[in-house]
């Protein structure tokens, strides 16, 4: 973020913010941590669990620790997951048929657990964040729409524009005025396709199809 003072009066500033699509490798590895999860949860409500993951060329690790009476099955959740974000194929080095999976998941600690049974939250951190009245959302306006355009390219690989392939960035740049959005600046799309696809039809495509109806929304 940039800004300066004009004067006593005005103040202008720019906000960049980002965003992932559901095939990106850190968004991979947070939907496998939060479907483990998911997967405890369903068969035993009091359990507690603190997963991470991380992914490279066709492997995946699932490592950390848990309490649960859940019979966890770790290979068949990722490879559920991975089926679903279309990593099928060889092509992308990363494919669900013959992915490597280790799993790396211990019994949680008796002294955290000890802690948490008795009404302990079981972990410390420190969180950051703010609403504002900038979007429904009660989110900043550059963070919405970069979650916007990165949503709208995962929905047009399933159907409208099926070149497309999984991973994907968004980035949207945004000039304010007096602590106010005052107009888009930049809005940056990354999205894998076949390498059949011309680069300038993905882009006409993805202007199309993505950026003009998220921003009509506005």
């Amino acid at each position: 973020m940039e800004g300066y003072f004009l004067g006593d009066i005005m103040f202008y500033s720019t906000f960049s913010s980002e965003s992932v699509c559901a095939g990106h490798p850190d968004k991979i590895c947070d939907q496998i941590s939060d479907a483990v999860l998911d997967s405890a949860l369903k068969q035993d409500p009091y359990s507690h669990a603190g997963i991470e993951c991380l992914v490279t060329s066709n492997k995946v690790i699932i490592a950390g620790e848990i309490k649960t009476k859940a019979q966890i099955d770790y290979q068949k959740i990722t490879k559920k997951l991975l089926k679903k974000l279309q990593y099928n194929s060889s092509i992308y080095q990363f494919d669900y048929h013959t992915l490597d999976i280790q799993v790396l998941v211990h019994q949680q600690s008796s002294d955290i657990a000890q802690g948490v049974n008795s009404g302990g939250a079981g972990d410390q951190g420190m969180m950051f964040g703010y609403a504002c009245n900038e979007t429904k959302q009660l989110m900043p306006l550059p963070i919405m729409l970069a979650h916007s355009l990165t949503k709208k390219m995962d929905q047009l690989q399933e159907k409208v524009l099926p070149y497309l392939r999984p991973d994907g960035k968004s980035q949207v740049v945004v000039d304010y005025k007096n602590y106010q959005p005052d107009k888009i600046k930049k809005i940056i799309l990354a999205k894998p396709h076949n390498s059949k696809i011309k680069p300038f039809q993905v882009k006409q495509d993805l202007y199309q199809h993505a950026v003009l109806p998220v921003l009509e929304k506005l």
